[in-house]
């Protein structure tokens, strides 16, 4: 959706998921700035590395936005899908790991038509936000959920810093490390670890340790603050129509108000 539909924050934060290539460049450079800021903050990642590492999949991503108005808040960026293997796995299959595509696929049980990746995600500095810092974190977490839950994924992966996967864990959201991985360094992080959780079982363990926040994540309750939104939302849509696709130099896009 365009910024248009929320011009002004009414106090109530908005999710949005959409094709990367159907952003407008206006909508894609308020990403690129929110995750340039935090990954550059937190790991020191440059631009060219975020540009070298995910633009490869950039007809297969799509990226959820948690909004206030029109200002990017927290982002998720997801691969669906698709021709290319998920990067997760492509960067397993190289050093230090050096785990062959196919057996990671094997011995984690990976459908490759049912299986997402989540490649980066994060929230602005609490000081920045303007709202409960837990409050955005949620509606991060609860999108990248009901993202998976719309489009029936089997199975998730991703390259997660430890100190993440920690704070996934308080929200019942548990992954297992791939047969091989271990924490090593990626990109800008000292300790990242390539995962992978299968839906079912990941909401299950949530269901039965945190079950108030399961069915909020879920879509079950409302949470005042937070906008509802329906899984016809939340679908992945081919972005095949999108004629001309914007196109973002993130070294532009750096948030260059970011407080440090």
């Amino acid at each position: 959706m365009p910024f248009s539909s929320t011009p002004e924050f009414t106090g109530v934060l908005c999710t949005r998921f959409d094709p990367e290539l159907a952003l407008s460049a206006d909508e894609l450079r308020a990403v690129r700035r929110c995750e340039q800021a935090v990954l550059g903050r937190h790991f020191g990642d440059a631009p060219e590395d975020l540009d070298r590492t995910y633009l490869p999949y950039r007809e297969q991503t799509g990226l959820l936005r948690v909004l206030a108005g029109d200002r990017v808040l927290a982002w998720a960026r997801l691969i669906a899908p698709g021709p290319r293997a998920p990067l997760t796995l492509d960067a397993l299959a190289g050093p230090p790991w050096e785990v062959p595509l196919a057996r990671a696929r094997d011995d984690a049980g990976l459908p490759a038509e049912s299986t997402w990746d989540i490649a980066t995600m994060g929230v602005r500095r609490p000081a920045q936000l303007g709202v409960a810092p837990s409050l955005v974190t949620l509606a991060l977490y609860a999108g990248i959920r009901r993202v998976m839950t719309a489009n029936e994924a089997h199975s998730v992966v991703a390259i997660i810093d430890v100190r993440v996967r920690d704070l996934a864990a308080r929200y019942g959201l548990h992954y297992q490390d791939l047969p091989g991985a271990f924490p090593a360094r990626y990109l800008g992080s000292e300790r990242s670890v390539p995962v992978y959780g299968h839906m079912a079982e990941i909401l299950r363990t949530q269901a039965q340790q945190v079950p108030a926040l399961s069915a909020i994540m879920a879509g079950e309750r409302l949470v005042e603050g937070l906008a509802p939104v329906s899984d016809d939302d939340l679908r992945w849509r081919d972005p095949s129509s999108v004629l001309e696709p914007a196109v973002v130099d993130l070294a532009l896009a750096e948030e260059v108000s970011e407080p440090r």
